[in-house]
């Protein structure tokens, strides 16, 4: 829960951040208000949302996310999932920034893959490995939430 109390000339907005109680204070009204609703928007998205969505590009993110969780991939899981990348994510989406990954520009590139010749099993295959490392933005705090889950 988090609100607002006016007491000696300035706004203070205090809030519970995991398990501190956290405040902070304003001149006006109208700053105090909207860092409340940043606040109480980042506690509707759960407790470990970003505060600032990431501005990396997906490429980048992907580069990291290899190095890091491919060690406990098969060996061939992790060809595939190279694979998969370089040929259906990388040229579409590689060079989209985390914050604008949405839903509506996942489902775009859903659909651009499948006019580009991939079939519809091949579609769902590549969307999978890109869910699993979204989910894994979502778990290092890059991203508030998995657009793919809502595909």
């Amino acid at each position: 829960m988090a609100f607002m109390r006016h007491d000696s000339g300035s706004f203070q907005v205090c809030w519970r951040d995991e398990s501190r109680q956290r405040s902070k204070r304003f001149r006006d009204r109208k700053a105090a208000n909207a860092f409340l609703a940043e606040v109480q928007r980042r506690m509707d998205l759960g407790a470990h949302a970003p505060e600032i969505v990431s501005s990396q590009v997906l490429d980048e993110f992907l580069d990291g996310w290899f190095a890091v969780d491919s060690v406990r991939w098969a060996r061939t899981t992790h060809r595939q999932r190279i694979y998969i990348c370089q040929r259906w994510v990388s040229p579409y989406i590689g060079l989209t920034r985390l914050r604008d990954l949405g839903v509506a520009r996942c489902k775009a590139w859903r659909a651009e893959i499948m006019r580009r010749g991939a079939s519809p099993a091949t579609v769902n295959a590549v969307s999978r490995v890109l869910s699993a490392a979204l989910s894994a933005a979502v778990e290092d705090g890059l991203l508030p939430a998995n657009p793919m889950l809502s595909k």
